[in-house]
């Protein structure tokens, strides 16, 4: 009973922060610290790890004998996770140091889910706590730490948490992690390859944003991994030696001293000052304006991200040994589960990781990989697809384009065939229901579907036009069936909008023909010439009544038109959505000619007094049109790119696998 009383008020003054009395109780019964108080099965020690108490840790690993404190931090909850596991995830540095040095072999020590401390703490970023823990590592070569149970390791996960810096120099400490395969057949580069939005190539922005973007200066952290790994042995050989309340020089991070060698890129060092005033000058503006500062913040994280992902891609490709025959027979990353790994691969076909970054559009790993191992032209997935058939399958533009720059792919990989029969063109004409293109509206998908498949259709062999795949079909079969919705889609849209627009354009029409045959002022009895002849608001009415009625009824035939199509494939395509362009652009035109038209013919009739103070009444007049005109506007520019940009714009998102 008394044991359970002590348990009890251990929970409490935890929950309290009363440390003392905690002390206090563990002098009466040594044996209660390593009692569980919590659902979770946490002791006292795992709650003080919670909530940082890292004095209060020193203080009883140095009052308790070695055994006990030995039992007390390897006792796990739950979860399996010793107080160390929790201060690796937490990113306590100090905790991490004052346990590892009392128990170095706790860092390999696996929770129920196989995670050790020094993978939790990489994991989770906590890149002062990794490189404690690696320093007191006794083997700092062995791989066992930084793996788990399902074979993912340190890598794949950094790469997975978009932790590039600490991923980059993983790979420096642990170049074997490179080729790892976790139970999936996945390696880190695989990881890389499906995170698009981690580079450039496949990220959208703006025209301003593009602009930013481009001017601002990347610091460039200096790694010596080497030097910190030297610092790190011989912190670990010192253990209790070492002051207790200063910790080793190997848990601080490897940023620290990086930081005071900051390299700047893109620009000669003489503009540095130039620079970076510009900078502060631009987040000056947008604070004046209400925009803030963090909007450049944002872009300059994202141009961190995209420039420490190619560094991480351009380590892993030159370690990869993916295309490299083994004489061995064993696998590149020898570790006790690599068998059970490599029987589950063998169960279904390795995907390579060129196929990944095709599909997902990561032109920087697609043009490295193909730089570095030519031979990866060749692989092909479970389906029989290559690098072009993936991309072209999958509406990326920009892995497009480069694939047509060599002269190598063009003559062999276009003319590849996938394991249904289908070739490129078929791949082009097929339609599926994930909308790629950045533009609204079925007309306008329509629009940049006709267009890629022209694309593609001027890339291929002639003798390609007229193949058939195993199903019997051509490309120009598959692009008719399978876009048969979207062109009703299509054919829908632009009927209701030509709908709408024709009633708009039928009524400027009249007003523009009634006005046209007004004259202001009447005309001259004897000569019939307009008594206001000369005057440059009679020759502003008299040009803008013209341009009205011969632009409404313009944009009238060209609304009819549409209306009466045959709504081919084609005509969605390509020629409907050009007659809507200039109908829209006409409409517009009309609108703002009868607009002018009005208030040159009322200039007349104001008095000479107010003429003055009337052309504000005459601005305030046309602000509706021009709201009109700025709602419509992002349509009537979506209408001009489809219409005139060559390659459509892709929409980049994160394809699951």
């Amino acid at each position: 009973m008394g044991e359970i009383v002590e348990i009890e008020s251990l929970f409490n003054y935890a929950m309290k922060g009363q440390w003392r009395e905690v002390l206090e109780v563990y002098k009466n019964n040594p044996r209660a610290l390593e009692a569980k108080v919590t659902k979770a099965e946490d002791t006292v020690l795992h709650i003080a790890v919670y909530v940082g108490q890292a004095n209060f840790l020193t203080t009883l690993l140095e009052n308790i004998n070695e055994y006990v404190s030995l039992a007390i931090l390897n006792t796990p909850n739950s979860m399996g996770n010793t107080p160390l596991h929790l201060a690796a995830e937490l990113g306590n540095v100090e905790i991490c140091n004052t346990i590892a040095k009392r128990d170095p072999k706790l860092i390999l020590c696996q929770n129920f889910e196989g995670e050790t401390p020094l993978y939790l703490a990489a994991i989770h970023g906590s890149k002062d706590a990794f490189f404690c823990l690696h320093g007191h590592l006794q083997n700092k070569h062995d791989c066992s730490p930084c793996i788990k149970t399902n074979g993912d390791t340190i890598l794949h996960s950094t790469i997975s948490n978009e932790c590039f810096g600490l991923a980059l120099q993983i790979i420096r400490l642990y170049p074997n992690l490179a080729d790892a395969l976790n139970q999936d057949g996945s390696s880190p580069l695989h990881i890389l390859a499906m995170k698009p939005n981690c580079f450039q190539s496949s990220t959208r922005m703006e025209f301003l944003d593009r602009i930013i973007y481009n001017c601002l200066l990347v610091e460039e952290l200096k790694e010596e991994i080497e030097e910190d790994q030297t610092i790190a042995t011989k912190d670990s050989k010192a253990g209790t030696d070492a002051d207790e309340e200063s910790l080793p020089r190997s848990c601080r991070t490897n940023f620290e001293r990086a930081h005071k060698e900051k390299k700047l890129h893109r620009f000669p060092p003489n503009w540095e000052v130039f620079i970076r005033f510009l900078i502060i000058m631009m987040k000056a503006l947008l604070i004046l304006f209400g925009v803030g500062a963090s909007w450049i913040d944002k872009i300059q994280r994202k141009k961190e991200k995209h420039m420490w992902a190619k560094k991480v891609m351009d380590e892993l490709i030159m370690r990869a040994s993916l295309y490299k025959y083994d004489y061995s027979g064993n696998s590149s990353f020898d570790l006790q589960h690599d068998h059970d790994i490599e029987k589950r691969v063998e169960k279904k076909k390795r995907v390579s990781p060129i196929l990944i970054a095709a599909k997902t559009g990561v032109n920087e790993m697609v043009e490295k990989i193909l730089d570095t191992f030519p031979v990866a032209i060749h692989d092909v997935d479970s389906d029989n697809k290559n690098v072009v058939l993936l991309a072209i399958e999958n509406r990326q533009p920009r892995v497009y384009k480069l694939l047509t720059k060599r002269n190598l792919v063009k003559e062999s990989a276009f003319r590849h065939i996938d394991s249904q029969g289908n070739s490129a063109l078929h791949l082009a004409a097929a339609y599926r229901n994930h909308k790629p293109w950045l533009v609204p509206g079925a007309a306008m998908q329509m629009q940049w579907e006709y267009k890629w498949y022209k694309l593609v259709k001027n890339s291929v062999p002639p003798n390609f036009y007229a193949r058939y795949n195993n199903k019997g079909q051509t490309a120009k079969q598959v692009f008719i069936n399978s876009h048969e919705l979207l062109v009703k889609e299509g054919r829908k849209w632009l009927s209701k909008t030509s709908d709408s627009c024709t009633l708009v354009a039928a009524l400027v029409a009249t007003v523009a023909f009634t006005t046209s045959t007004a004259i202001p002022g009447g005309a001259s009895e004897e000569t019939g010439v307009p008594v206001l002849n000369g005057q440059l608001a009679f020759k502003v009415f008299a040009l803008a009544s013209l341009v009205a009625l011969c632009s409404s009824v313009t944009a009238l035939v060209l609304f009819l038109s549409i209306l009466t199509s045959r709504f081919q494939e084609k005509d969605v395509a390509m020629h409907l959505p050009k007659k809507l362009l200039l109908g829209m652009t006409s409409l517009w035109t009309s609108i703002a000619s009868i607009l002018i038209s009005f208030c040159a013919g009322h200039y007349f009739i104001i008095e000479d007094g107010m003429k003055s103070s009337v052309y504000l009444i005459y601005g305030v007049t046309c602000l509706p049109v021009s709201f009109f005109v700025l709602v419509q506007l992002p349509l009537y520019l979506d209408l001009m790119l489809a219409i005139f940009r060559k390659v459509p714009q892709r929409v980049y998102k994160v394809i699951s696998h």
